[in-house]
């Protein structure tokens, strides 16, 4: 069996090149349209595709389909996976038509700056995006099929084929002079080739069921799957859906705003997509398959060796995103229509998002945790109440602050993680998961990070106008490497850990 340091490692690689291929798309988007009103309708073509995806895959799938299909076998996990993309394809196509019939009050729920006729054939564009939606919910029962089986590189080689397809209209989108229904065009095509790539490795899902045995092997649901799934998507989708409800609220301070803020939550999502969520993803059927034998002093080892590699990894991010983000940000943003203004402002919503990275490694830990030991209604009260709480404290900072330079919806977001993070560890482990022993080697961590840091924040400080964007951007990469080297002890305690693959 593989570690899971070594799948890790190969899905971070493959993330890696979606991601970049990602921060193309957004640096294209940017400096085509700028903080406009047409990037904000760009942006939310693009959102609910993408947030249909990660409410279901990081909600019910990986809650309660991907352990399902774990426990299944042979044409009983073949029925299985053909039954849920039915009933998820047919779902999702009834709301596409529901939110194709409202359209003005769908996007005013994510946008609320855009106006009604202010941009020509949004509402068209945003009715032609809504038929990805049945595919991307297909996509998210796929993805969680093959991460299932150990085949974790598809699903994220998939997000790498629709960025290119996007960043291709974007580059050509002058020429085309089809505008935002050009786009949502673009959106389908890149959807139906990653749902197509999936397909291709699932070639075991469409075997013909010969035998009377083989077409009735599937068990009845048991009375729990279906509460249990719909608890998982509404108790993990509350934490996908999160960052979109902070951006709303920022959004609604002026038009522009929503494109800066979702261009900041790019510069948060890489570091947590190339670092942390590999490990996550591959930690799920782990943390499921220890859960399930009942064993709770190896579910907790796995829990608190996957949490401390994935704490090391997010201070490193957060100390180079504190000593590199300008240079980081002039490199991915500072072009075209963006001006100096627009890219500074990113760059200050940027860190302060990255603030709370190391909660959210613990929010996604804890949420796969508490699913795996089916703790479903701890996992949707937790994350309802935290959203709740912060999301009136932003709401009524902004009402009575007015307008005001501090990034009260950034602050939201990294004070709901750092809550729910909170809550989940307690729901999982009271105060039981050697907690002083987590907090002292976390300590240490910080500690040792901070040290290999300082050198390169100097540097800056005295030399960061000479170096420029790409200088900044190199130095960056050598004290990566050097933080790397500074904490090596819980990254390669990933490797005592195997996948189980079948």
């Amino acid at each position: 069996m593989k570690s899971v340091l070594t799948v890790s490692a190969l899905v971070s690689f493959i993330l890696l090149l979606g991601r970049l291929s990602g921060f193309l798309r957004e640096t294209l988007l940017a400096a085509a349209f700028g903080p406009t009103m047409t990037a904000d309708a760009a942006i939310v073509l693009l959102t609910l595709p993408d947030l249909m995806v990660g409410l279901l895959l990081a909600g019910g799938f990986n809650a309660v389909l991907i352990p399902a299909i774990k426990r299944a076998e042979g044409s009983e996990r073949i029925i299985l996976v053909r039954r849920a993309a039915l009933v998820i394809a047919i779902s999702f196509t009834v709301l596409a038509l529901i939110l194709a019939m409202v359209p003005d009050q769908a996007m005013g729920v994510f946008a609320p700056s855009l106006e009604d006729g202010a941009l020509p054939n949004l509402q068209p564009a945003f009715q032609l995006s809504l038929i990805a939606l049945p595919m991307v919910a297909v996509i998210g029962v796929a993805a969680a099929y093959l991460n299932s089986i150990g085949r974790f590189a598809i699903p994220n080689l998939s997000v790498l084929i629709f960025n290119i397809i996007l960043c291709g209209y974007l580059l050509m989108h002058h020429e085309i002079k089809l505008g935002l229904v050009g786009f949502a065009l673009a959106i389908l095509v890149a959807s139906f080739l990653r749902l197509g790539l999936h397909f291709v490795f699932m070639r075991a899902v469409f075997q013909r069921l010969t035998s009377m045995r083989e077409r009735t092997a599937i068990r009845t649901y048991d009375g729990n799957f279906v509460r249990r799934f719909s608890l998982g998507v509404l108790g993990l989708g509350v934490t996908v859906a999160a960052p979109i409800a902070f951006r709303t609220l920022y959004a609604a301070t002026g038009e522009g705003k929503l494109a800066l803020f979702s261009f900041a939550l790019k510069l948060f999502e890489l570091p947590s997509a190339i670092l942390v969520a590999p490990m996550v993803i591959v930690m799920i059927p782990k943390l499921a398959a220890t859960a399930a034998s009942e064993a709770r002093a190896a579910f907790n080892d796995a829990f608190k060796t996957a949490l401390l590699a994935g704490i090391t990894l997010a201070i490193m991010a957060v100390c180079i995103a504190l000593t590199f983000a300008d240079p980081i940000t002039r490199a991915i943003y500072g072009y075209g229509a963006m001006g100096s203004t627009d890219v500074e402002r990113v760059s200050e919503l940027g860190v302060v998002l990255m603030l709370g990275l190391p909660f959210l490694v613990a929010v996604q830990l804890g949420a796969a945790g508490l699913s795996a030991q089916g703790q479903m209604w701890e996992l949707v009260i937790c994350a309802l109440v935290c959203l709740g709480v912060t999301v009136a404290a932003v709401a009524l900072l902004q009402a009575l602050v007015g307008e005001t330079q501090l990034p009260f919806a950034a602050m939201g977001l990294v004070a709901y993680n750092a809550l729910l993070a909170g809550c989940y560890i307690f729901c999982l482990f009271g105060l039981h998961l050697s907690t002083l022993v987590v907090t002292r080697q976390v300590g240490w961590i910080l500690l040792r990070s901070i040290a290999a840091i300082l050198p390169f924040a100097a540097a800056m400080a005295h030399w960061g106008d000479t170096l420029g964007r790409w200088g900044g951007v190199g130095l960056a990469v050598i004290a990566s490497i050097v933080l790397l080297l500074a904490n090596p002890g819980p990254l390669l305690a990933l490797r005592r850990l195997e996948i189980d693959n079948r």
